[in-house]
């Protein structure tokens, strides 16, 4: 064969072989199974390595380590997903594009001397659907990339009226720290024009720099910390189920809802976060259209609960507005014109308690008529009216010839071998999940050994017991459980 004649002349053969059949071959490689496959991936990007290594046998008969598999399916997502280092020099083109398809909307590239520091998105719909209802809270939290950069994603989120997550804005930084968050609370506030913080409730982790930003910002706003990680802090002195039972976590940062993006580039993983949120607007709108009540599902089974807790109860009129409630807990007064009771559910949640409900009855009237007029699927819909509209493809994204550039950050130290993409637990559901594989008598010396390393213990005593007291609020009286609902400003 030469270049001239690429034919081939076969002078000899034999054709007969008793060998066993070989499985493995060398000639396949993880580019080659990446064109062979390609188009499988596009289809569906979250195709397994080990679907990947069956189909791979089903076809050719071949086997292929995990290794390989792996390979394939990370060099396929990079020609899908795009080069995560030339993704960072598209930003200023994306970000035009951005706002030319949802008008209004705040897209801020921070630079310092062409150098990349933060990317903030907040979208024209969110805030309009934020303003048209929601509950005036916002929790802000933060989640570490994965990727082949580090950096973070900082997210602030609100509760709709159905107590559901509500995206508001987001951001990328490349560290957590007073800084970043001074940048992103304030791009936050101007955009929403939260000027009076009075009314405002902010949530948040109990990192010491954020404290200080929000006070900062939002100095007549009310603080708070996130449930969660106080009991993960606490947890270790104040054991079992009684603490847990107090505890509530009110908020869950957008990172809990975008866990398969953390590890992509970071165009694609904004842009699969917007369409995310543009198929949860829709959604949630398509849900409630089909929903025959009047008030918000969440909302109507809370108060179907307070329905069959208001049966404990005896009611006392006194010929005047103001009722007497006596069961459980003790004697309450329920003041029907006022709209309060002396257990200050009502005024806090403006929703009937199980005293005022038992009060209501009492009247011949119905609950869901002393509802707030937020908590109505009318108030709901306005809402979820709101829709984030579709973007263009990278080759149909506006040219920007402003004579700047972004430079992409350094990228991280890595450890050698695959990067872990998991979300790391915390101690509590490390436990849980070892009880849940493992009784307590056969736990393995690798399960004990990783729960010393957090403070946790396999042995059943070092637990407190089911009803144990907490501290020196052992008193007991049964301290009253938190409202998760966020009180709603009357207009």
């Amino acid at each position: 064969m030469n270049k001239d004649n690429p034919s081939v002349k076969i002078k000899s053969a034999n054709l007969d072989h008793n060998y066993g059949k070989v499985f493995n071959n060398f000639h396949v490689t993880s580019k080659w199974l990446a064109s062979k496959y390609l188009d499988k991936y596009k289809v569906d990007p979250n195709w397994s390595c080990n679907g990947l290594i069956k189909q791979v046998k089903d076809d050719h008969g071949l086997t292929i380590s995990a290794v390989k598999a792996w390979r394939t399916k990370n060099l396929v997502m990079k020609w899908v997903n795009g080069d995560a280092s030339k993704q960072y020099t598209k930003l200023c083109r994306y970000a035009t594009e951005l706002k030319q398809s949802n008008l209004g909307s705040t897209v801020n590239l921070w630079r310092d001397k062409q150098h990349f520091k933060g990317f903030y998105v907040r979208m024209k719909p969110l805030k309009d659907a934020f303003g048209s209802g929601c509950r005036p809270f916002i929790g802000l939290d933060g989640c570490f990339l994965k990727g082949l950069y580090d950096g973070q994603l900082l997210s602030a989120v609100g509760i709709d009226l159905n107590s559901c997550i509500f995206s508001i804005a987001y951001v990328v930084v490349l560290v957590e720290n007073t800084e970043t968050w001074t940048w992103f609370i304030e791009l936050l506030r101007n955009d929403l024009e939260i000027w009076n913080n009075t009314y405002v409730t902010i949530m948040s982790d109990r990192q010491n720099c954020l404290k200080r930003v929000v006070q900062e910002i939002f100095p007549n706003a009310e603080h708070r910390n996130c449930i969660r990680h106080i009991y993960t802090n606490f947890r270790e002195k104040f054991r079992g189920k009684a603490l847990k039972d107090y505890l509530w976590n009110a908020v869950q940062g957008l990172h809990i809802y975008i866990l398969d993006t953390w590890d992509k580039g970071i165009i694609t993983m904004l842009e699969i976060i917007k369409i995310k949120l543009m198929r949860r607007m829709k959604k949630k709108n398509n849900q409630i259209l089909k929903y025959k009540g009047i008030l918000c599902p969440k909302i109507q089974n809370k108060l179907d609960q307070m329905k069959e807790e208001a049966q404990c109860y005896t009611l006392d009129f006194s010929g005047g507005p103001k009722v007497q409630i006596i069961g459980i807990g003790g004697s309450f007064v329920v003041d029907m014109i006022e709209h309060t009771c002396t257990c200050r559910r009502w005024e806090l949640t403006c929703m009937s308690c199980s005293h005022t409900i038992r009060a209501i009855h009492g009247n011949n009237q119905q609950p869901e008529e002393f509802v707030h007029v937020a908590y109505l699927v009318s108030t709901y819909l306005r809402v979820y009216e709101h829709y984030i509209n579709p973007t263009n493809s990278e080759e149909l994204w506006p040219e920007v010839n402003d004579g700047t550039r972004v430079i992409p950050p350094p990228m991280g130290r890595r450890k050698r071998g695959m990067k872990a993409t998991a979300r790391r637990k915390e101690p509590e559901e490390v436990e849980k999940a070892l009880k849940k594989s493992n009784s307590d008598s056969n736990t393995s010396d690798k399960g004990k050994q990783k729960l010393a390393r957090k403070g946790l213990s396999t042995r059943r005593n070092d637990a407190a017991p089911e009803n144990a007291s907490i501290g020196s609020a052992a008193t007991g009286n049964e301290p009253t459980q938190p409202s998760d609902v966020i009180g709603i400003q009357q207009s």
